[in-house]
């Protein structure tokens, strides 16, 4: 019936564990669902998650259940939809829609878990238009089968005053002005291209470069650059830290670096944007999307090209506070709610609501 309510299990696994990406992304889905609409059914499903852990969340809005591994699901016949938020897990039996959320992308081949995840998919939710090309070029998914639904930004990231930016300064013992880079530490996040672009300021007294996110296995040495680049005194590997730090970090730094060499859905650049940072990030893959005219974007792979986006940051604060305001106002087309309502028609549209 037209007015039944709608059964939909969201995949919640990713929530288990530290905060990054497709958690972010996850989390802010599921609530933002939970308080647009009040009659369709929301399940957490976790397909591989520890039993006796929580997760990083609790969601208790009347609509929201959580449907723990190997437990059978409260009273519910059959699921109308489930969504893989991207992670790949194989659907429920009992679901009669599978909806996929396509983020940064593997090559074919590549991943024969992403690729069975494509194959087996009712509908694809791209995190970008630029995602979206890849799918149908690539991997040979037909356009209908395909919607962009931008991410948005949690709402812990907003400018931060300066008061609680310095508590967070002092925990980790900032103590000049800085660059910051916000991970994780892999090859498609260009962490060697950057300290390379870094070290051509090196005898300029650049701020300090600080960079936060955990090191991805085969990810780069950042000691070891460092040293090959002359650059140990001005770098420093944070590791993991708190989403909340990492705000008020974004908020207090004197630009955000990014320059990706792929990322299929421009997140850390719209929280970046969202705490009112000066970004200097990539032209390729989501990033000019998102970013719009936003951020200074160049050529990642041309460390040259990069170390003067960096050097006119610095060097003129007309550019630096126009930046500033610009990503403020440019984040605000990302908003959680717009997320939530294009993802649910697409739920509405599939279960022939």
């Amino acid at each position: 019936m037209k007015n039944d309510p709608i059964n939909i299990a969201i995949e919640g696994s990713c929530l288990f564990g530290r905060y990054n990406g497709i958690s972010s992304y996850t989390y802010n889905l599921v609530n933002s669902l939970a308080n647009t609409e009040k009659l369709d059914r929301f399940y957490i499903w976790y397909s591989d998650a520890p039993l006796l852990k929580r997760s990083l969340i609790d969601f208790r809005q009347h609509n929201i259940k959580h449907k723990r591994p190997n437990m059978p699901l409260p009273a519910v016949r059959s699921l109308d939809i489930y969504h893989d938020t991207g992670s790949f897990f194989p659907a429920p039996d009992k679901a009669k829609k599978k909806v996929l959320t396509a983020r940064t992308l593997q090559r074919p081949g590549s991943s024969r878990r992403q690729d069975l995840a494509l194959e087996s998919s009712d509908f694809l939710i791209a995190s970008s238009q630029s995602t979206k090309a890849e799918l149908i070029k690539d991997h040979r998914i037909p356009e209908h089968k395909i919607d962009v639904v931008y991410e948005s930004a949690g709402e812990e990231f907003r400018p931060h005053a300066s008061v609680r930016s310095g508590l967070v300064k002092t925990r980790y013992s900032v103590k000049r002005p800085f660059l910051f880079f916000l991970g994780p530490l892999d090859s498609r996040k260009n962490v060697e291209g950057l300290l390379e672009s870094y070290s051509l300021l090196r005898y300029e007294s650049p701020p300090d470069l600080l960079i936060a996110g955990e090191a991805a296995k085969n990810g780069p040495d950042i000691k070891k650059l460092a040293e090959k680049f002359d650059i140990v005194g001005n770098v420093r590997c944070l590791g993991y830290i708190p989403k909340s730090d990492i705000a008020c970090l974004m908020s207090e730094a004197v630009a955000f670096l990014f320059p990706c060499l792929h990322d299929g859905t421009g997140l850390q650049v719209l929280e970046a944007m969202s705490c009112g940072a000066a970004v200097i990030s990539s032209s390729n893959s989501a990033i000019p999307e998102i970013a719009g005219d936003a951020a200074i974007l160049t050529d990642p792979r041309d460390p040259e090209r990069l170390a003067q986006a960096i050097r006119k940051v610095l060097a003129d604060s007309d550019t630096r506070i126009a930046l500033k305001k610009k990503s403020i106002e440019r984040a605000l087309y990302f908003s959680r709610k717009k997320t939530a309502e294009s993802t649910l028609k697409i739920y509405r549209r599939l279960a022939g609501r």
